[in-house]
């Protein structure tokens, strides 16, 4: 059976529109033309599309099958013209890049000079905010994509490219006696036991934010619950606190190099699959990524893999 794709906005419009004589009306030809271009379409099919007995009509089953195949089809020609357009007229891309604050200033110095080295005349639009603005963002077609730390498996709406696996380290200062304890017990490969800091201040990431399910499960699960705690919002806020000995916190091992007070910080992994967090590309379903998003994505992959490596 040959797929016939004449003259799709018909039937996209008349599935809109859930009515032959409004779609008609629309694109300017007769009620009785669309009427016979529906059923010679049926026909050539052998399948009902539509369900003239109910008001607005509605697709059927095989209906919906070629609506989303037409859908599909739109969206892979716009993707051909969008992309010798940029062949053909030479013009400079563009990226729009959806990024938390601390991500972005502890990521991109290191991403960002690898990309530029090769994609010079791209233009690079940054769009920081947490992670849950991040998601409207790429509802709102507003970014070409998001970084951020995001389960494989329970997002819908969106597609979820893994990047790498993060380690959430526990973080404290070089000067606080219980610190230099637990880098005593690191160096002898023991465990390391949260336990011993039931009594310590911990910095902990607002609910919400990236990290902080993972955290949070994770101080569920061994039952521990810090006497004291500051909640916020910033990763680079919990670094600095830390950095001043005013407690312990966690934080994603790919941010450890461009950490706020790295010097004064200790990071100690705990061996916890409760603290392995992926990282991913996130955007939306049903879309296709510019040749300049996929580029960047790529080179995120490349660089994190050298590193894994090394």
């Amino acid at each position: 059976m040959a797929i016939v794709n004449k003259n799709p906005e018909y039937f996209l419009t008349i599935a809109k529109e859930g009515n032959i004589s409004k779609a008609a009306d629309i694109l300017y030809v007769s009620q009785s033309y669309l009427s016979q271009y529906i059923s010679k379409l049926e026909s050539s099919f052998d399948v009902k599309l539509f369900d003239r007995s109910k008001t607005p009509i509605e697709l059927t089953e095989a209906g919906k099958i070629y609506f989303n195949y037409l859908q599909a089809n739109n969206q892979l020609y716009s993707k051909l013209t969008s992309d010798f357009d940029a062949l053909n007229q030479e013009r400079a891309n563009s990226l729009n890049l959806g990024i938390a604050p601390w991500r972005g200033s502890t990521m991109l110095p290191d991403i960002l000079p690898l990309f530029i080295e090769k994609n010079k005349n791209v233009q690079i639009y940054l769009h920081e905010h947490p992670a849950r603005q991040l998601f409207d963002l790429i509802e709102k077609n507003i970014v070409d994509f998001a970084v951020m730390n995001v389960s494989l498996d329970e997002h819908s709406a969106v597609n979820i490219e893994f990047i790498k696996y993060e380690k959430i380290m526990l973080v404290g200062n070089k000067n606080n006696p219980l610190t230099k304890k637990l880098t005593e017990i690191e160096s002898r490969k023991e465990t390391i036991d949260i336990r011993l800091l039931e009594d310590e201040c911990f910095i902990l990431m607002k609910e919400g934010m990236s990290c902080a399910e993972w955290i949070y499960n994770y101080l569920d699960n061994i039952h521990f619950s810090p006497a004291k705690r500051i909640v916020t919002s910033s990763k680079a806020t919990a670094c600095n606190l830390v950095a001043q000995n005013m407690g312990f916190s966690f934080i994603p091992d790919g941010g450890i190099r461009w950490s706020a007070g790295t010097k004064e910080l200790k990071f100690f992994d705990l061996q916890s699959n409760d603290l392995i967090a992926p990282l991913a590309a996130v955007y939306k379903k049903n879309t296709y990524l510019s040749n300049v998003a996929r580029k960047f994505i790529d080179i995120m992959k490349e660089y994190y893999l050298k590193d894994f490596k090394s």
